[in-house]
């Protein structure tokens, strides 16, 4: 999981708190530096935080998506903001990986939505599995693609 934080902390950190739980991974890019704040973030099984000058954000995650698409290891990329999510839409397409919005709810945990509509963790994470296989997402296979049934 690629989460992008541009300007909300809190509902990102929170989500990544529940896939520590559940042992599964995620990269935190941090538009800007965190500078003193850095100390004060309780470390965490799996979740890694890159903080990168406002000038090289967009290069250091096209550079990171790409690497972690390219190992096996990005299931799905989270914003915070709606501009992100316009901005982020063709790359989770080019890498078919789902693109989720998390924004902090009226209650004070994280929400996250695809297209305006709210789903769950695991909804995400079943697409996040289920686009990184085309066969099940188009229901074709490599073989009737290319004319051989």
């Amino acid at each position: 999981m690629l989460s992008l934080v541009e300007r909300e902390w809190r509902a990102a950190r929170e989500y990544s708190i529940m896939l520590s739980r559940e042992g599964r991974g995620c990269y935190h890019v941090v538009k800007g530096r965190l500078g003193a704040a850095r100390p004060l973030i309780r470390p965490l099984a799996g979740v890694r935080i890159v903080d990168v000058p406002r000038s090289w954000f967009v290069p250091a995650v096209l550079g990171l998506a790409l690497y972690l698409a390219g190992i096996g290891r990005l299931s799905a990329l989270l914003v915070d903001n709606e501009k992100s999510q316009r901005r982020w839409i063709l790359l989770a397409r080019l890498l078919r990986r789902p693109l989720a919005l998390i924004a902090l709810g009226p209650d004070g945990r994280y929400v996250l939505s695809r297209g305006g509509i709210p789903v769950s963790g695991e909804a995400i994470s079943a697409l996040a599995v289920r686009s990184t296989n085309p066969v099940e997402e188009t229901g074709e296979s490599n073989a009737f693609r290319n004319g051989a049934r």
